[in-house]
């Protein structure tokens, strides 16, 4: 079953300025239901629009309440017996319309104390106004029809009838708004997968477990296995359930990240109580933040791929939250669950149906083999052994193929059949790597080793090929599921599919000098403490959390003399021993934090455009001439 997506006109409204635009009658509804609305919504913090002023001068609505209405998520009209009576009402009404056509925009109109029939045939005070507005306008009578068509359009809209929905009683009338308002703004579902075989009956075992009187349920596996896609599927199902909700993914990767754990406590607040505008820069007092403002309310949370027990204090403790609450987690790690008591739902891998079902997919693009096709898919089916990456990559892999490839591929995976999973997923890849060209593969090895979560401009930008032929790379890679770009052209990489890349270099050498990319913090420093740096290193990528030493690493300035391929330097934290007077030309991106000279190389002279990255240095100028800029 294909997993639909979500469609363009949707997406425009994601990041909105506001969630609610409310377009009223100002002398009907100002002081009293409008503004008690307003109020109520602005507690439940839902970002609303309300002209204060509300100064109705002009003629036509003013560019600025375009942009307002534009900017919103919802439209919500507020019908009231004056309502038409003013061109200024009208004009947003038919904006609002407008945006719903062309954006998606979700509009809900409000009948107070008038009914919908009235507003829809313009009778009694909307037929008054109507007669007025046809004398003013006689020179525009194009403009007044726009005005009934838009008032008979949006009173056919689904909306809410204070008589009908409350008895007239308008505080409950106001709730019911809101509990509407609030089922509308549910985070868009996620996109679960390509092909959703299988996900279903694991994910109603996993409610099955939300649904017991227990705060944590873990869902636990190898890596491949779709913890996180069939945790976006629970998610997508349940999250309408509770007040608010929230998904962190990458737990694991985005705490390894600077600020990371501040970074992922503030995304928590800001989603859940729906204001951007905080910001957590301290994760202790982020952790009494969570604690006070989020123990009251009834909310779903998922921690995807946690992988320290010890982090999850800055999170969840059971003490904090309201009954009802919940919060899944998502890990390798076994024991993690167990200190926690968590109830764990152990996914498995698909079965032979599933499996063969999942694979025909990615391979055929329908649900079962072609007849000729069918034994060589139960081999490479035997092969993944329910696995679903693996099946994926392999399938994406011979689609389209003859049958000739297809044998030729089974028969190298049959040579040496792995004897684990984690095996098979290695082999598996490798394979679909095998499958690339040179420059594919170069590009692909450096997102493996560096540029994991990257956008796709970035990896472009420091690549050794030509722009153009690294976005065909990029593409044929996502083709081929060695990676997935996300809507705002990320480049993602299975964390699977990563270290298999990395093991590809390291079997370039025993020995890290001979290998061309260094990210290993222990690799970097064998190399520079015994000054062992050959030509055949192109990149080199110290991570984020720096150099293990005590006191920092010294390099030897003449190390840079002998790598002539660089062209990725980034060496944080490091000393420099003696003058540099060289670098590779063949550099695209250098960043040295604490760069301990005033100048660059007099002779580095980059053959394509270098990024520089030179916080907390000593450096005046690019170089003493001016060949370099």
């Amino acid at each position: 079953m294909a997993a639909s997506s979500s469609s363009s006109s949707s997406s425009s409204l994601h990041g909105s300025e506001y969630d609610v635009f409310l377009s009223f009658r100002g002398e009907d509804t100002r002081k009293t239901f409008v503004g008690h609305l307003y109020t109520a919504l602005d507690q439940r913090g839902i970002r609303t629009f309300k002209d204060e002023e509300r100064l109705e001068r002009g003629k036509s609505i003013s560019s600025e309440m375009v942009k307002n209405i534009n900017e919103s998520r919802i439209g919500v009209i507020v019908f009231s017996k004056n309502y038409a009576s003013s061109s200024w009402c009208l004009d947003e009404l038919v904006e609002i319309l407008e945006c719903r056509r062309t954006k998606g925009q979700i509009v809900l109109p409000i009948f107070y104390h008038v009914k919908a029939s009235r507003v829809r045939y313009q009778k009694r005070s909307f037929a008054e106004a109507f007669r007025q507005h046809e004398e003013n306008y006689k020179e525009d009578m194009e403009r007044v029809k726009r005005w009934r068509d838009a008032l008979k359009e949006a009173a056919n809209l689904s909306g809410l009838d204070l008589q009908d929905a409350a008895n007239g009683y308008e505080d409950k009338f106001i709730k019911n708004i809101v509990q509407v308002i609030l089922e509308k703004l549910q985070p868009k579902p996620f996109r679960v997968a390509k092909y959703e075989v299988g996900i279903d009956a694991r994910v109603d075992k996993i409610i099955t477990l939300l649904d017991e009187d227990q705060l944590f349920v873990g869902i636990c596996g190898i890596g491949g296995a779709g913890k996180t896609t069939v945790a976006k599927a629970v998610f997508n199902r349940k999250s309408k359930d509770f007040e608010r909700s929230c998904f962190l993914e990458k737990v694991r990767e985005e705490l390894a990240k600077d600020g990371g754990l501040a970074k992922l406590q503030t995304k928590l607040l800001r989603e859940t109580l729906r204001d951007q505008t905080i910001t957590i820069s301290d994760p202790d007092r982020g952790i009494n933040e969570i604690k006070d403002r989020l123990g009251n309310k009834r909310f779903l949370l998922v921690l995807d791929d946690v992988d320290d027990q010890n982090m999850l204090q800055y999170f969840v403790e059971q003490e904090w939250f309201c009954s009802g609450s919940r919060i899944i987690l998502t890990t390798r790690d076994k024991q993690l669950l167990e200190k926690y008591n968590v109830r764990t739902y152990h996914l498995k891998l698909l079965n032979e149906s599933e499996a063969l079902q999942l694979f025909s997919c990615h391979a055929f693009k329908r649900e079962k083999p072609e007849d000729d096709y069918e034994e060589l898919s139960h081999r490479a089916k035997d092969y993944a052994k329910g696995l679903p990456l693996a099946l994926q990559v392999l399938g994406s892999l011979l689609y389209k193929r003859g049958k000739q490839y297809w044998s030729s591929i089974l028969d190298k995976l049959k040579t040496n059949p792995p004897k684990e999973i984690k095996e098979n997923v290695y082999r598996v890849l490798k394979i679909s790597y095998e499958g690339l060209n040179e420059e594919e593969k170069d590009i692909f090895l450096d997102i493996a080793c560096f540029f994991n979560g990257c956008h796709k401009k970035y990896v472009m930008n420091v690549s050794k090929l030509p722009e153009s032929d690294v976005a065909v790379g990029i593409q044929i890679l996502n083709e081929r599921s060695l990676i997935n770009m996300s809507e705002k052209n990320v480049v993602l990489m299975h964390d699977l599919i990563q270290e298999m890349g990395r093991g590809i270099v390291r079997q370039e050498s025993k020995e890290p000098r001979e290998r061309s990319r260094l990210w290993s913090c222990d690799d970097i420093c064998h190399v520079f403490a015994e000054n062992m740096v050959t030509e055949k290193i192109e990149a080199i990528m110290l991570p984020n959390n720096g150099l293990s030493l005590e006191g920092g690493l010294y390099v030897r300035a003449d190390a840079f003399t002998k790598m002539r391929k660089l062209r990725i330097l980034k060496i944080n934290g490091v000393r420099l021993d003696g003058c540099l007077t060289d670098l590779s030309n063949e550099l695209r991106y250098l960043e040295w934090d604490g760069y301990p000279q005033e100048y660059l190389p007099y002779n580095f002279h980059p053959k394509r455009h270098v990024q520089l990255h030179l916080p907390n240095s000593l450096i005046k100028g690019i170089c003493t001439n001016s060949k370099v800029r």
